[in-house]
């Protein structure tokens, strides 16, 4: 087995820092891993763990910094949804013609990171064998724009707004990350939920019920878009705190009965 750092770049020219972690025998599949806003390719030590088991059973596997995150550099600020987009064009490329050069793979998104994987996911059914969404953002209105849950009111306030008309981007408190103008228009442009509804291949959704930055009622509606999907609540927030070690094994699981 072995863990290696990756770089490839975007076709709008953005330099992607990655990491890939390689099993002895790649008897399986190849998945991505997607993190969510102000976080980074580790996802708070989530998406390490899972990546080792993911790679003990078989399956090889890239986590990655989107642009204005980790080793990006770019400025937060600087983040869209299109851009992240290109981002995961660029990862799957790379793993795919570059790496184990498989002809589909497995995705995984965990929280605001389920947007760009699931646009990507209905214009490349062919590429996704099965896609999995943590903790999902799939409706930008309810956890930004007009928020439902504390942790969007703490950002899209009075004070955000100001900040927001004056500065050019909010600042999410306690975090040294800024969100721009342009992202904030893109909210009203995308509908993750809807596009989920047209995704053919099984998902698999995961969804904290008392979690205070994504809004679960619109996991739990629209998280199950066929027959050969699944949806599963925990009793945890958006971290899944100490349901990590559940989730992780269910997502195992998931990959394994998909052969990725």
């Amino acid at each position: 087995m072995k863990t290696h750092k990756v770089k490839y770049i975007s076709a709008d020219g953005i330099e992607i820092h990655g990491i890939i972690d390689v099993p002895n025998d790649c008897s399986r599949g190849c998945i991505i891993l997607c993190h969510g806003i102000t976080a980074d390719k580790d996802e708070n030590g989530k998406f390490v763990s899972l990546s080792r088991k993911l790679r003990d059973a078989g399956s090889e596997v890239l986590r990655f910094d989107f642009r204005g995150h980790g080793e990006s550099a770019l400025k937060p600020e600087d983040m869209t949804i299109t851009g992240e987009l290109l981002d995961l064009e660029a990862s799957i490329s790379y793993i795919m013609e570059k790496e184990c050069k498989y002809s589909t793979i497995g995705l995984l998104a965990a929280s605001f990171g389920a947007g760009p994987a699931i646009l990507y996911t209905v214009n490349h059914e062919d590429k996704i064998q099965t896609l999995v969404l943590w903790n999902p953002v799939l409706d930008y209105g309810q956890t930004f724009l007009k928020p439902k849950l504390p942790w969007g009111k703490s950002i899209f306030n009075p004070h955000g707004r100001k900040e927001l008309r004056e500065k050019g981007f909010v600042t999410i408190p306690g975090k040294d990350f800024r969100i721009g103008k342009r992202l904030v228009a893109e909210f009203s442009k995308y509908k993750p939920f809807e596009e989920l509804t047209k995704v053919k291949c099984p998902v698999l959704t995961i969804h904290g019920i008392n979690d205070k930055k994504a809004p679960y009622w619109v996991s739990s509606a629209y998280g199950k878009p066929n027959g050969k999907s699944e949806f599963i609540s925990v009793e945890s927030d958006h971290g899944f705190g100490d349901k990590k070690d559940y989730v992780i094994q269910r997502t195992v699981e998931w990959f394994e009965k998909f052969s990725v």
